[in-house]
């Protein structure tokens, strides 16, 4: 009998030791984010990246002007920085139209990003356990043999200048492109993740240039006009 409740106290206290525990073990950090993820602006900007990196702005040490009043897109500053910074190395960066030789006009047709689900599996499934207000609190856990969440950004961008003077057009770079992808994958339980956003590599395509020189021929061009855009 003695031994019987000896065993039953030993059996309380430990249980009594790991309650305690729990409760002065246990600690929540808090933490905060940001309302946009860091995939999803490397995303935009590796893609914005790759699109203007098809094009080489010179302007031969005139005054320019960057119009953005048309380029409506997603991390626009990023991309209005970059353009600044390579028109900036070569010509003379001014605020106003007025006081520009040249306007280099810059439009988006897009900068954003697709995603695309796949799940081979047991999805999770709300259990029946409602609030009040109807939303499901508990999930079954997924159960993945195969899973696939991509994201694939894409930019569109294109430029022209204009003379302020004559009003005619210079040149234009044409319709350029950029793209870049995050992929998350689960085989068998195992995740693991592919992206082309982490290292840069040197794009094959021909580069599309939009340069202001010099005119080499005074037959075609008259004393006035001095500088040329060579496409």
């Amino acid at each position: 009998m003695r031994e019987l409740f000896m065993m039953r106290r030993i059996i309380i206290s430990c249980l009594l030791c790991l309650w305690g525990g729990v409760w002065t073990g246990c600690t929540t950090w808090e933490t905060t984010t940001t309302a946009r993820t860091a995939i999803e602006q490397l995303l935009l900007s590796t893609a914005a990246d790759r699109c203007l990196n098809q094009s080489r702005l010179v302007a031969g040490n005139r005054k320019v002007f960057l119009d953005t009043q048309y380029l409506d897109a997603y991390d626009k500053l990023y991309v209005i920085s970059m353009v600044r910074e390579r028109l900036g190395s070569k010509g003379l960066l001014v605020d106003k139209a007025d006081q520009a030789d040249i306007v280099v006009e810059i439009r988006s047709g897009g900068l954003a990003i697709d995603k695309s689900d796949f799940l081979f599996g047991v999805p999770a499934l709300p259990l029946p356990i409602t609030l009040a207000n109807g939303a499901p609190i508990i999930k079954t856990p997924e159960l993945p043999l195969f899973k696939m969440i991509s994201r694939r950004s894409r930019a569109k961008i294109a430029m022209f200048a204009t003379d302020v003077k004559t009003r005619k057009q210079l040149g234009a770079t044409g319709t350029l492109y950029g793209a870049a992808f995050y992929t998350d994958w689960i085989i068998f339980f195992i995740p693991f993740t592919n992206s082309d956003i982490w290292t840069e590599a040197e794009s094959k395509a021909a580069e599309t240039q939009l340069t202001v020189a010099p005119v080499t021929s005074s037959a075609t061009r008259s004393p006035n006009y001095d500088y040329y855009l060579v496409p």
